[in-house]
């Protein structure tokens, strides 16, 4: 199987996504999967997998069965809407996980995960257009979904309620 992975937070600042993201690719990679993972990212620095990880890259590499790719740099929403769908078709992606949106069509099943609902619970932090964005496309997303994941029962919570 081919799974396609928005990997854009990888290469930014530290943030939880980024940790999850992360985290998540090391236990792919210890679990020897027979897969195929694709690396989606219009940026580019050093990654290792490693158990350390300084965001400069530790020159352990990646398994042989991960690959990044490199996208053109747009807009966070051209790109999730119009490179990652052609992405995925290109590389004939089996499956693509993304964190929160997705892109509206994309030729294969769909994965996301949700770690909180921030811009709504505290939309002062959040501009406005992004909140907007959010509270439109996050549902389209979850409509397209195969599966969705949450990462506690409070942020399940809240996106039931």
């Amino acid at each position: 199987m081919r799974i396609g992975i928005d990997a854009r937070v990888l290469f930014g600042p530290h943030t939880g996504d980024r940790t999850y993201l992360l985290n998540l690719l090391r236990q792919f990679a210890a679990m020897d999967l027979p897969h195929e993972f694709l690396l989606f990212t219009d940026r580019f620095e050093p990654l290792s997998l490693g158990a350390r990880d300084e965001g400069q890259g530790t020159g352990e590499g990646l398994p042989a069965n991960f690959r990044i790719v490199r996208l053109p740099k747009l807009s966070r929403w051209l790109y999730t809407g119009v490179l990652l769908p052609r992405a995925c078709a290109a590389y004939r992606v089996d499956l693509l996980h993304v964190q929160y949106i997705a892109p509206l069509t994309t030729p294969c099943p769909l994965v996301t995960t949700v770690h909180d609902v921030h811009w709504k619970r505290f939309p002062e932090t959040f501009p406005t257009r992004d909140r907007l964005l959010m509270d439109i496309f996050l549902p389209l997303t979850f409509r397209r979904a195969t599966f969705i994941i949450t990462d506690s029962h409070a942020s399940r919570s809240d996106l039931v309620h």
